[in-house]
């Protein structure tokens, strides 16, 4: 008997469970049948919406382009009176350093010269000991040999 009873309200259960499911889909789709014009309407609204902000930041970027070509005409056109005095400034420095660099060139290579020389007297000198000093151990031989002899 319990068996029964507790078969019976399985079977109660099972068919409330299936009348929620077939109502909650029934409704459901109802939502989605409303809901799919309020969403295209919707869409519609955020596209306008979207179009309106592009156009306002596309003027407000053209105007502020305009602004800052106009701030640049200007600062060019008083640069402008000035590139005159910049060349001839900057052509004064340039001959300034030019001389500058000769002079210290010229200093150099008179450096690289005395060097020069002095090595090749160095050497020079050098070499004349050397000779001198092959020339008495040559005679000293000779000296040495004709004793022997």
């Amino acid at each position: 008997m319990q068996v029964q009873q507790l078969e019976k309200e399985r079977k109660d259960l099972q068919l409330k469970s299936k009348m929620l499911i077939k109502r909650y889909d029934h409704i459901e789709r109802a939502y989605r049948k409303t809901e799919i014009d309020r969403l295209l309407k919707e869409y519609e609204n955020q596209q306008k919406h979207d179009k309106e902000n592009f156009e306002l930041k596309c003027k407000a970027d053209l105007e502020n382009s305009k602004l800052q070509y106009e701030k640049d005409m200007e600062i060019k056109s008083r640069l402008k009176i000035m590139h005159a005095d910049y060349l001839s400034y900057k052509s004064g420095i340039m001959n300034k350093r030019e001389e500058a660099f000769k002079i210290k060139k010229a200093e150099m290579d008179k450096k690289l010269e005395d060097a020069k020389k002095k090595r090749i007297d160095e050497y020079k000198f050098l070499r004349l000991e050397q000779e001198k000093k092959e020339k008495e151990e040559a005679t000293k031989n000779a000296e040495i040999e004709s004793n022997v002899i």
